[in-house]
C-alpha cells in the first residue's frame, strides 16, 4: 500500500545552522557574520571590518561541515514531529551538500534521533523531488524547505506536491519573506506537524502529539492570507497560510538512514545565510 512521502530540507529546518556556523567562523577563522540580509556574501567580515570575498565562501562552508557538523543541534520539536510522521510516512532529507558530507550528515542526524535517508543535492530541488516521486510512488507528498527558490523549482517540476515554507531559525524569519510559490508558511514544527497530519489524515483523525505543545487551538485550516502565532514564539514567528491540499495518488519500501547523491544537469548555487539545503 502506498505511503505518504515527506521530503525535508536539513539546515535551518531540521538542524540549526546559523549559530553553529557563526561560532565556527569566529573560533577557527576570526571572522564575524552579521545577519543583516539573508546572504553570506558581504555579511562575513574580517576583524578589520572588510568583507570576505564571495569566492572564499565555499571553502568556509566545506570546512564547517568537515569539522563542526557535530555542533549543529536539532531544531525544536523537529525530531519528535518527524518520528510521528515516520510511523506511517517515508521520510527523506534532501540537502544541498557534497557526497561525503551527506554520508556524515546521515550519521549525525541518526545520532540526534533522526535516522532517515539523506540525499545530497546540488542546485534546484524540483527535479530530484520528481525522481523521488518516481521511486517511492507515494500516496501524497509534502516538501519542506526554508529557501523560496526551491519552492519555485518544486512548483515548476512537481506542482502537485504540497510545498511548506519553513524558516525554523528565529534570527532569519524577518529576513526571508513568505515564498510566493509555497502552499503554506509555518516556522515551527509543532504547528507544521498538525498542518501536515491534517492534510494527510484530516482534522478528525489527528490526536494530540506527546512531547509537543498543544497546537489544536491555533486552527490550521484558515482563510487565505491569515496569520497566526506559533506556540511560545515571538511576533517574528508568525505564519502565513494559503491552505492548499496535496494531490491524491502519486508503495514504498523502507529506505531509512542511507546517503545518496542526486546531481541535476544545471547546478547554480546562490550564497544564502544557510546553505541552499
Amino acid at each position: 500500500m502506498a505511503r505518504p512521502l515527506i521530503i525535508s530540507d536539513c539546515d535551518g529546518v531540521l538542524l540549526e545552522f546559523c549559530d553553529p556556523f557563526i561560532g565556527y567562523l569566529a573560533q577557527v577563522h576570526g571572522l564575524t557574520l552579521k545577519l543583516e540580509t539573508f546572504a553570506l556574501a558581504g555579511n562575513i567580515r574580517h576583524a578589520d571590518g572588510t568583507a570576505v570575498a564571495p569566492e572564499a565562501f565555499p571553502a568556509l562552508l566545506d570546512g564547517f561541515f568537515n569539522t563542526h557538523m557535530a555542533t549543529q543541534t536539532p531544531v525544536a520539536h523537529a525530531g519528535t514531529a518527524l518520528a510521528r510522521l515516520a510511523e506511517y510516512c517515508d521520510v527523506v532529507v534532501l540537502t544541498n551538500i557534497a557526497d561525503h558530507h551527506a554520508v556524515m550528515r546521515t550519521s549525525e542526524l541518526a545520532r540526534v534521533g533522526m535516522p532517515y535517508r539523506v540525499i545530497g543535492n546540488n542546485g534546484p530541488k524540483g527535479e530530484p523531488i520528481r525522481v523521488l516521486l518516481d521511486e517511492y510512488g507515494p500516496s501524497h507528498a509534502v516538501f519542506i524547505d526554508d529557501l523560496p527558490p526551491h519552492h519555485t523549482s518544486a512548483k515548476k517540476r512537481v506542482p502537485h506536491v504540497h510545498r511548506l515554507h519553513m524558516v525554523a531559525e528565529a534570527p532569519l524569519r524577518h529576513l526571508i519573506p513568505a515564498a510566493a510559490d509555497a502552499d503554506a508558511r509555518i516556522d515551527c514544527w509543532a504547528e507544521a506537524l498538525t498542518h501536515i497530519e491534517t492534510l494527510l489524515k484530516g482534522p478528525a483523525t489527528c490526536p494530540p502529539k506527546p512531547g509537543l505543545p498543544n497546537s489544536a487551538s491555533h486552527g490550521l485550516l484558515l482563510p487565505p492570507r491569515r496569520r497566526i502565532m506559533c506556540p511560545a514564539s515571538s511576533p517574528a514567528a508568525c505564519c502565513t497560510f494559503r491552505g492548499r491540499s496535496p494531490s491524491a495518488p502519486m508503495a514504498s519500501p523502507s529506505r531509512a538512514g542511507s546517503a545518496r547523491r542526486w546531481m541535476p544537469r544545471r547546478a547554480p548555487r546562490s550564497p544564502g545565510c544557510a546553505p541552499s539545503t
